[in-house]
């Protein structure tokens, strides 16, 4: 039988985060999805499956085995799906998730609640509870950065709602092996080139104009709001989208 293996070169900035990457300070991007009801088990392990093959680097493990750090992708790789996780399963490490380990498991970790109680503090400090399913993603920058997060995330909702979709071509390990050739992208020419003055715009808002919060003040937003138990909440930023912001994005 053919190794459905691939091996795929590591990019300077892929072995930075590599050697980077800390219990104390892991290399992790984390999404979480809160659902009004639980998800059905066998559309989510297909579109996870789907998605990831969308993405090909979450589909590679790190091989060291000639001494040297190389990306093995394997076309029969399918992510895990924790179920309920517990702390063996979905480690937690002084209240952040552990890194990936890429030998094993690869640059994604999965875990889903079916049944679990959102706790959502509003602007008077005043906690609610709202039964919900969750799920964690946890990506390794190694592997992914936000756009690719975005991507991904894309393809996964999209697969889950439309079990149909199928991944249409082989990965194009070739087009892989210059993913960091930014040579090569800065000499292509722009299908829509930007003139004089919009440089111009763009610069001046770039080293001129001050950045602003989304919401709040600065001092607002630097101290997180205390949670039910009156500790300061998770450092993780987080960001609701209600069924209306969810209905334009879809339109």
């Amino acid at each position: 039988m053919a190794s459905s293996a691939q091996f795929i070169s590591l990019t300077p900035f892929e072995t930075y985060t590599l050697l980077d990457d800390c219990p104390e300070h892991p290399m992790s991007i984390v999404v979480e999805l809160r659902f009004d009801s639980p998800l059905n088990e066998v559309r989510l392990r297909e579109a996870l499956a789907y998605a990831t093959h969308r993405n090909p680097p979450l589909a590679c493990k790190l091989d060291v085995s000639d001494g040297s750090y190389r990306w093995r992708y394997d076309s029969s790789f399918k992510p895990d799906l924790n179920i309920q996780p517990d702390s063996a399963r979905f480690p937690v490490v002084g209240g952040r998730l552990a890194p990936l380990n890429l030998q094993a498991e690869g640059g994604l970790r999965v875990g889903y609640y079916p049944s679990t109680v959102a706790e959502d503090i509003g602007s008077s400090g005043e906690v609610t509870s709202t039964p919900t399913s969750l799920l964690v993603f946890q990506f390794h920058h190694a592997l992914v950065d936000g756009i690719g997060v975005r991507c991904f995330m894309l393809d996964f909702l999209g697969s889950y709602s439309d079990s149909s979709l199928q991944v249409s071509k082989a990965v194009d390990f070739a087009s892989l092996d210059y993913r960091a050739d930014f040579a090569a992208a800065v000499a292509k020419q722009s299908e829509n080139p930007i003139g004089a003055w919009q440089r111009i715009k763009n610069a001046y808002y770039f080293h001129f104009q001050p950045p602003k919060s989304i919401e709040g003040s600065t001092e607002q937003l630097a101290k997180p709001p205390p949670n039910a138990n009156g500790s300061e909440c998770s450092p993780i930023k987080s960001l609701i989208f209600d069924r209306e912001i969810s209905d334009q994005i879809l339109s």
